[in-house]
């Protein structure tokens, strides 16, 4: 029992200057990673979609099934975020007035 008690100290990490050679190297930030791989990876940010599933929703060059997709995919992630955050409304996005149709038509007055 004195053997094994004596190995397990010897053998054990203590953190005395004997470990540090043996030690990992700190983590450091990797300046390598490009952004557009984590937004592949994790998806865009929702404001983001938001903001291009809006300016899609106006714009008058697309057609009218374009339009309507971008403003089901305004819903979708306006839907999930309400879900995530009971709190969270359109009102400030329609504060400016350009916008307001446009989320009045496709969300309902009800909602926003």
């Amino acid at each position: 029992m004195q053997s094994l008690l004596r190995w397990s100290i010897e053998n054990s990490t203590t953190g005395t200057g004997n470990d540090a050679a043996s030690s990992p190297p700190p983590p450091t930030r990797r300046t390598d990673l490009d952004p557009r791989i984590i937004d592949a990876i994790l998806g865009r940010p929702d404001s983001e979609l938001m903001k291009e599933a809006l300016s899609k929703a106006q714009d008058a060059s697309l057609d009218e099934d374009a339009r309507l997709t971008a403003l089901d995919d305004l819903e979708m992630v306006t839907f999930l975020l309400s879900f995530l955050f009971p709190s969270f409304t359109l009102a400030p996005l329609c504060a400016i007035p350009k916008n307001c149709r446009v989320c009045v038509t496709a969300l309902g007055s009800s909602r926003i």
